[in-house]
């Protein structure tokens, strides 16, 4: 059951999907040779984190999570901060929000997005003033109010700059023409997953 977060929380998950940008399955990733050897762990992990990238963007739009587990997972690398923690908890319950990893996290982010969509889909926003706009914000602290996207999934093209490979762990540092990030990825029976991915630099 949905409870209320601060409007300053949920403004802070609003930024943060505002920084993804665009993504296709034409997406072409950029790699400097001198820095980063061609492995198979490589070509792994950023097939991994393309496919990210493309599973976001598609939630996006029809706020289906159900693919999430195929490329994210939870792990102590990723550890939420108050108002993550809080948009997991009014998704799920306390208990998940404790020991909720990234995979939880992204799956609430689309969810509560969801709830906002549907709110803006019951309601004329446009005619709204802005005064009603604003209680419409502060009744329902505990959704993403916004619309989902419905533009074409567009093309974006990824920078690598350094992947760093140790074991099962690897930790890549990206561009793109949104913003500059780090991730950090785990590979389970063979398989790469993204375990946390931070925005370092929003390029405006």
């Amino acid at each position: 059951m949905f409870k209320k977060i601060s409007l300053f929380g949920a403004a802070l998950v609003l930024i943060a999907i505002a920084s993804w940008g665009f993504y296709s399955l034409m997406l072409n990733a950029r790699v400097n040779d001198n820095k980063i050897p061609d492995t198979p762990d490589t070509q792994a992990i950023i097939a991994t984190l393309e496919h990210a990238h493309y599973l976001r963007a598609v939630a996006a739009r029809t706020f289906d999570v159900s693919t999430f587990p195929e490329v994210f997972i939870n792990t102590s690398d990723f550890k939420p901060n108050d108002s993550q923690r809080a948009l997991i908890e009014n998704v799920f319950d306390t208990e998940t929000a404790k020991s909720a990893g990234y995979l939880t996290y992204m799956q609430a982010y689309y969810l509560a997005w969801k709830e906002g969509a549907s709110l803006i889909q019951s309601v004329e926003v446009q005619d709204l003033s802005p005064q009603e706009r604003d209680e419409l914000l502060r009744t329902n602290q505990d959704k993403i109010v916004a619309p989902a996207r419905q533009d074409p999934i567009g093309e974006i093209k990824l920078t690598y700059e350094s992947i760093t490979v140790n074991g099962d762990k690897a930790v890549v540092r990206y561009d793109s023409p949104s913003a500059y990030r780090e991730a950090i990825l785990v590979k389970v029976d063979g398989k790469w997953f993204v375990a946390n991915i931070t925005i370092i630099k929003v390029h405006v």
